[in-house]
């Protein structure tokens, strides 16, 4: 499952070369480590480098279609350039934090890229 795991994600990295070099110039930096430590996917400052988490059951179970891969890392790449995974440690909540950084990175990804569990703004009315 891990080298199936590992193709599609060198996939949706050649789709973000040829669609949106922005993200793909982020993405080709990334150290990318699939393997069941994290429950979804997460993004990490580790020792002068940024790796990205992949757990390869909520790839093809939750993210099962390709455009829901993509837009999970789009979403990924959206927190290392509004440097999220450093701001995280100026907040004493990082639930709260993360609840809130996922509400920043969806409102800039087409939503058709991004499965039914993402948070959006409307999930939280009394914000305003």
């Amino acid at each position: 499952m891990i080298t199936k795991v590992a193709q599609e994600i060198d996939k949706v990295s050649s789709q973000l070369i040829l669609k949106e070099a922005f993200y793909a110039h982020f993405f080709s930096g990334i150290i990318k480590n699939i393997s069941e430590i994290l429950p979804t996917l997460a993004v990490e400052a580790r020792e002068n480098r940024i790796v990205l988490h992949v757990n390869p059951s909520f790839w093809t179970d939750v993210l099962k279609e390709q455009i829901f891969q993509y837009g999970g890392i789009k979403h990924e790449i959206l927190h290392i350039v509004l440097l999220h995974i450093i701001r995280y440690k100026e907040f004493s909540h990082h639930g709260i934090f993360n609840v809130a950084a996922d509400l920043v990175v969806n409102q800039l990804i087409d939503r058709k890229e991004l499965i039914k569990e993402a948070v959006f703004l409307e999930l939280f009315p009394e914000l305003n």
